[in-house]
């Protein structure tokens, strides 16, 4: 039976369109009658204030509607990366081939090697299909996983087939993109990497969830667990809102494919690859150390790794397990590292090459003029050096809006995993240096370099090791950081915490 907000709806609009009515033919009136001045009379007579007032307010809404999305459509757009088009011929000449760097093939937007079905993409499409407004999912896997890409896909899938939009939301846009969401006329996909370091999720889910607007929106969280900051999270939401994300059982995401499967993976990105480098296809088989457990990340470096082998003439071998792959692939992109150097009139060995790329990665910074002072920590450089290492690291990796943030100057070493890898293998050769690095830095950009090691220490027990000894080395300045860290990321980093305050009493 109706209900009376459903007859006081009626009314309004049978008031809207009587009164509209009313106005074209008191215009049409007063046209015969005098032709514009009868137009201006007649409105100025006829338009109750109130209903002419509702009328601009609508006018006002329509358009501040459309700006915003318009704003949202260009600003909320999934992570790109440029790449060199594929060259169907061998490159005989290698200082021929402009020098780039080779991690970018491995990056889920670059989406060299063809998505692989997988049935959590299906979980996700029903999950989008279903019936509930709006609703959000966590989807949680370590890194190389495959997070992104399965993001990436389904989002791609949905705006293809179903008129779906689709926003990948920047840290910290989480309430714009919101805002953007619940205005569209159409279904809205949003997608929130790195979800369980983001201060504002809180609020914005809380906005999703309790929004009366008719928008149709799915929120998709990306997160490397769903520990203490996911509980933290529900615990300390709204009623409304714990009660929906308490309900969610996150989806996690393993291997691609059972062990029997991971040679199947590793043949399709190596013809991928070779492709896309312009190289016959080596045959050669997946180093048996690779293992049936480790994220598909692992498989792709593998098979990169064997076509850069090949395309240098290079014998390669079976590296050991993950850290091995991730070695010999960064040997690989030490290349762009020294080709990029001369235009900057530096000469760094790989040892100082290294150490500086892993200074950048681990800390990031503002603007030159902070880049340099990061540098100065690693001591060998020049004044002059630092300088010029500074925008070489600039313009060696551009920091990406998307992923970075505003104030990004430095982009990250990508993929994550070896990024996590080289800040590692380089600082526990030189703890001391992490100390240095971390000295006198903002508790954000402490905060960002104990993430990245808390992030390796998940699966690295050096990585924990590094922790312990930088923070014994300055627990004043790491302590809060470290706190937000354990919370988001690894609780580990709150053991060590504990155990060093511990020690001190």
């Amino acid at each position: 039976m109706p209900t009376a907000d459903h007859w006081s709806v009626r009314l309004d609009k049978w008031s809207y369109v009587i009164g509209s009515a009313s106005v074209v033919l008191a215009g049409l009136l007063g046209y015969l009658a005098g032709g514009r001045a009868g137009i201006l009379a007649a409105f100025a007579g006829l338009i109750p204030p109130v209903l002419w007032q509702a009328m601009t307010e609508r006018r006002a809404r329509t358009r501040a509607e459309r700006k915003l999305l318009r704003i949202a459509g260009e600003r909320f757009v999934a992570p790109q990366i440029p790449l060199p088009a594929a060259d169907p011929s061998p490159v005989e000449d290698e200082d021929a081939r402009p020098p780039g760097s080779v991690l970018r093939y491995l990056r889920a937007e670059a989406e060299i090697v063809a998505f692989r079905a997988r049935p959590e993409l299906d979980v996700l499409h029903a999950w989008a299909a279903a019936d509930p407004r709006v609703d959000v999912h966590l989807v949680v896997g370590e890194g190389g996983a495959g997070k992104t890409r399965l993001a990436l896909q389904l989002g791609n899938e949905l705006s293809e087939a179903s008129r779906w939009r689709f926003y990948w939301v920047p840290a910290g846009a989480e309430a714009d993109a919101v805002q953007a969401a619940l205005a569209e006329p159409t279904p809205v996909l949003l997608v929130l990497d790195y979800a369980e370091t983001r201060p504002g999720i809180r609020d914005a889910l809380g906005q999703v969830i309790t929004s009366t607007e008719a928008a149709k929106v799915r929120v998709l969280l990306l997160a490397r667990g769903a520990g203490e900051w996911w509980l933290q999270l529900i615990a300390s939401a709204p009623m409304v809102v714990s009660e929906t994300l308490a309900a969610i059982q996150p989806l996690t995401l393993g291997p691609l494919t059972d062990p029997a499967g991971q040679h199947d993976v590793y043949r399709q990105a190596l013809q991928a690859f070779a492709v896309r480098r312009g190289v016959g296809c080596p045959d050669t088989p997946m180093p048996p150390t690779v293992g049936p457990s480790v994220p598909v990340l692992v498989v792709h470096a593998a098979a990169l790794v064997a076509v850069l082998d090949h395309e240098h003439g290079e014998a390669g071998g079976a590296a050991a397990g993950r850290a091995g792959v991730i070695d010999v692939l960064l040997r690989h992109e030490e290349r762009y590292w020294q080709l990029t150097q001369a235009q900057y009139s530096l000469v760094l060995g790989p040892a100082l090459a290294r150490r500086a790329v892993a200074a950048g990665t681990l800390l990031g910074a503002d603007d030159e003029t902070s880049a340099r002072r990061l540098l100065s920590a690693i001591g060998e450089l020049t004044e002059a050096d630092r300088g010029r290492a500074a925008r070489w690291l600039h313009d060696l990796y551009p920091p990406d809006q998307v992923t970075a943030g505003p104030r990004e100057w430095i982009g990250a070493l990508r993929p994550d995993l070896v990024a996590e890898h080289l800040v590692v293998a380089v600082l526990t050769g030189q703890p001391d240096l992490a100390s240095r690095l971390l000295d006198g830095q903002d508790t954000g950009r402490i905060g960002r370099a104990l993430t990245i090691l808390g992030r390796a220490a998940l699966t690295d027990p050096a990585a924990c090791d590094l922790i312990g000894l930088v923070m014994a080395a300055g627990i004043g300045q790491l302590a809060v950081p470290a706190l937000a860290v354990a919370t988001e990321t690894n609780p580990r980093v709150g053991d060590l915490l504990a155990e060093l305050l511990d020690g001190g009493e």
